[in-house]
């Protein structure tokens, strides 16, 4: 397999590990299978092929968003080096575990550690009910409840699940797992 490493001086600080790797050819052309780069393009560049970057752990998930396909350390082993071009060849991510770790701290700050709302036992079946397109007066028919009850469940509903209104109601259940369509 082809693989070009973008700068000179890279290349000279990985050759002895690319030399242990008789699958691998360095070359100088373009139409090369993977990139290997201590730099990472801008985000939105297309990469048209694999890109393995070599960056500290700061500039891991940045690489990762703007298209790497592998994120090793600047002194990544001969080893690393081999397992990232194979899974780059496969069409893998491959990033140390505590870059992982991080990745998945930030996304759980992001969502702000939601956890599902509770729902009650009748309020499941009234969000079943409007999953169905039932109306107030359908869903108290079909539970025996006034409609005033089941005004009252579904209005519970919008809140804990903070929808705007039926509709988004019944989507956040699908998202959150509490409902099943």
């Amino acid at each position: 397999m082809a693989l070009r490493i973008a700068d000179p001086r890279l290349a000279v600080r990985i050759s002895a590990h690319l030399e242990a790797l008789p699958e691998v050819e360095l070359s100088e052309e373009e139409e090369a299978e993977i990139v290997v780069a201590d730099t990472v393009p801008a985000r939105g560049e297309a990469m048209e092929v694999a890109l393995i970057a070599l960056v500290d752990g700061p500039e891991a998930v940045p690489a990762l968003r703007a298209g790497a396909d592998a994120v090793l350390a600047p002194d990544a082993s001969r080893e690393e080096l081999r397992l990232a071009i194979e899974a780059a060849v496969r069409g893998l991510a491959l990033m140390p575990a505590d870059v992982l770790g991080d990745l998945v701290d930030r996304s759980q700050a992001e969502a702000g550690d939601r956890t599902p709302p509770v729902l009650t036992t009748r309020e499941g079946e009234v969000l079943a009910l409007l999953a169905v397109g039932a109306s107030n007066k359908a869903i108290a028919r079909r539970l025996d409840i006034s409609v005033h009850t089941a005004k009252f469940h579904v209005a519970s509903i919008l809140d804990k699940l903070d929808a705007t209104g039926r509709t988004d109601a019944v989507a956040q259940g699908v998202r959150l797992g509490l409902l099943m369509l």
